[in-house]
């Protein structure tokens, strides 16, 4: 567990709230196990899993407080700004991570990402004029080619050839912009990687 105390993060205060929360002893819990004192005040304190954990952890506790289990921490004896990270106790006796703080750091379950849901405006079973699909992407406030990408994505879903949405977005360079790179931009909303 990494306990820092820089860059505005007082990790200890920040684990003593949440231990009041999670009713754990700090004293009891500290005073027992393996640490390293680091050159900006932090620690690092060495636990073992229990049970050979192998799911997922987010790093973050709470602000400068990590657990930290395939990541990188700076091994004790190494040296910076002229100050040692000096291990007290021995690695063997580590105490097992309480039980309390792995349920903190445990990840939610990744959600099932949501399927992309394309542009079906309700039109009445008409096909939409080019006007019509150029007023709505002007309503988008973006840039130049966010702009042409959706007005031809647009076309490109309502059957619009990719002439047709080419010669609109060229023929409006106050709406869509005059860069080198719009064709690009209009074959990818068509899918089309070889030239025009």
């Amino acid at each position: 567990m990494d306990i820092d105390n820089k860059n505005g993060k007082n990790g200890i205060e920040n684990l003593k709230k949440i231990s009041k929360e999670y009713n754990l002893d700090l004293k009891k819990f500290f005073n027992n196990t393996v640490y390293v004192k680091t050159p900006n005040n932090g620690y690092h304190f060495y636990f073992k899993f229990q049970n050979n954990y192998k799911g997922n952890l987010k790093s973050q506790i709470c602000p400068g407080v990590e657990v930290k289990y395939k990541k990188d921490l700076t091994a004790a004896g190494s040296v910076k700004d002229g100050k040692i990270y000096l291990l007290n106790g021995m690695l063997e006796n580590a105490l097992p991570l309480p039980e309390k703080i792995l349920e903190m750091a445990k990840r939610e379950p990744a959600k099932p990402k949501e399927k992309h849901s394309y542009y079906k405006p309700n039109y009445e079973g008409k096909k939409p004029s080019l006007a019509l699909l150029m007023e709505e992407t002007i309503r988008d406030r973006t840039g130049h080619n966010d702009r042409a990408y959706k007005f031809a994505s647009k076309c490109n879903r309502c059957n619009y050839t990719l002439e047709e949405a080419k010669e609109v977005i060229s023929a409006n360079p106050d709406i869509f912009g005059t860069d080198s790179d719009l064709i690009g931009t209009i074959k990818s909303a068509y899918h089309i990687k070889e030239d025009i």
